[in-house]
């Protein structure tokens, strides 16, 4: 079983530098646990996003105690607080590390519209006089 590295609480990220726009692609299945009665119970929301920077799919757990959120395909999505947890899990001789992309939230990103109202043709005609 894998175990969080003790020494990486969190490792701060810069989303932006790091990632880029992200797009959110799928859904995946909560991450579950065990509880003391033997049932399963969900503890992590897990969203699928496009990394326009990496050029790759970033799986992004967020604890269940924040809001479900729901999207459409190619949705620009942003982060809210993003972090790195850093883990290790022993395998024979070997050790393997891995790093899981983890948020406080998660939501659409609202593309500004422009509300200029579009020239008229004297407009441009009287612009090119």
């Amino acid at each position: 079983m894998a175990k969080i590295n003790e020494l990486n609480k969190g490792i701060s990220l810069n989303i932006e530098e790091t990632f880029g726009e992200l797009k959110f692609l799928r859904m995946k299945e909560d991450k579950k646990r065990e509880n003391d009665e033997g049932e399963l119970i969900s503890t992590q929301v897990r969203y699928v996003v496009q990394s326009k920077r990496q050029v790759s799919e970033e799986i992004v757990s967020i604890d269940v105690s924040a809001d479900r959120k729901e999207f459409e395909f190619g949705d620009q999505v942003k982060l809210i607080n993003p972090r790195i947890e850093y883990y290790s899990f022993r395998q024979g001789n070997r050790t393997n590390n891995y790093l899981k992309v983890v948020a406080d939230g998660i939501e659409k990103v609202q593309k500004k519209v422009d509300q200029r109202k579009p020239e008229s043709h004297e407009q441009k005609a009287n612009k090119q006089q």
